[in-house]
């Protein structure tokens, strides 16, 4: 299984690309995908990205307006013409006509700056990533029925008045919340984003993660996959994998516990680390949170049925899983 590089496009390749795009499925079309949003990044989405940026107050909203405007950018691919728009140019002023909307006004909408939040659309994308990042910060997820404080905090989160929550909830809908809440419990993709964000710090795995049974399943055949056995070892319990309820320690005294100094110990972690974040497996899972996040948001709210975004995210996953 190998990790995909994206293609450098030549400008008379585009508007071809674009079309493939539009019929492919599955892993083909997300590669296309990626294809052309390289082309654009520094040619055209930057510049929409830097007018909004400021909006952002923190690194999470940042990431939320980037989402976004790749969920825009491939919206408006699928919708592209390539009959009528059969040049370069052609394309880009087709793309820049589409962007009109992306501004600082509909980039606070996005981050429930706005009151009230207008667009159902709106309202389900910023109500989304108020979920998670209610479960990164707490997590669990929140009870928005009957406990107060988690009814105030997710409030604050999703930048709205508390007495406006249950106008939110009414406009998302019961079934698309038992939906999300279920999505993000069970996201084997989000954990892996997790981890590998975790192996890049020198923090043990969260909670959350090492609960989780099924991607632990995961991680541990990786473990065993990939890493040496002193390496396991040491990573295995400075994760306290082995045995949860172990008391906190430093690395110096688990270090002594395995017959290791402190260098050792720390070069095999290090390595260890190392290994997980190249692991192709888990890198393929964190490429399909990120796609699932643009894909599954875009075609939710498009108008373009013959695209089914459970068979493409289905796809990508299966894929991965390979």
């Amino acid at each position: 299984m190998e990790i995909y590089s994206a293609k450098k496009l030549q400008p008379d390749e585009v508007v071809n690309a674009i079309g493939e795009m539009q019929k492919a499925v599955g892993r083909e079309k997300s590669n296309i995908f990626m294809d052309l949003y390289e082309y654009f990044k520094s040619r055209l989405l930057t510049s929409y990205y830097r007018k909004v940026e400021s909006v952002g107050s923190d690194r999470s909203e940042k990431e939320q307006l980037t989402q976004w405007i790749m969920v825009e950018f491939f919206k408006s691919l699928l919708k592209a013409d390539i009959k009528k728009y059969n040049s370069i140019g052609q394309i880009t002023n087709f793309l820049k006509e589409e962007f009109l909307e992306i501004n600082r006004n509909s980039a606070a909408a996005i981050l429930g700056k706005t009151h009230p939040v207008k667009s159902i659309e709106r309202t389900n994308w910023v109500f989304n990533n108020a979920l998670k990042r209610f479960k990164d910060q707490y997590k669990r997820l929140p009870d928005l029925l009957k406990n107060d404080n988690d009814r105030e905090n997710f409030a604050k989160i999703m930048k709205i008045r508390e007495e406006d929550l249950d106008d939110v909830l009414d406009k998302v809908g019961q079934k698309q919340i038992q939906s999300l809440y279920s999505e993000i419990a069970s996201d084997k993709e989000g954990n892996a984003e997790i981890l590998l964000d975790t192996l890049k710090s020198d923090d043990p795995l969260p909670d959350e993660l090492v609960k989780n049974r099924e991607f632990m399943v995961l991680l541990m055949r990786e473990i065993h996959k990939l890493l040496t056995s002193d390496q396991r070892r040491v990573f295995i319990v400075y994760n306290n994998l082995d045995d949860s309820n172990r008391e906190e320690k430093t690395k110096e005294q688990l270090a002594k516990e395995l017959g290791m100094d402190y260098r050792e110990f720390r070069y095999n972690l290090d390595m260890a680390r190392k290994k997980l974040g190249e692991s192709n497996l888990l890198k393929e899972y964190y490429f399909s949170a990120q796609m699932h996040k643009v894909i599954k948001f875009a075609l939710q709210h498009s108008p373009f049925e013959k695209y089914s975004s459970e068979q493409i995210i289905e796809e990508v996953l299966k894929n991965a899983s390979r």
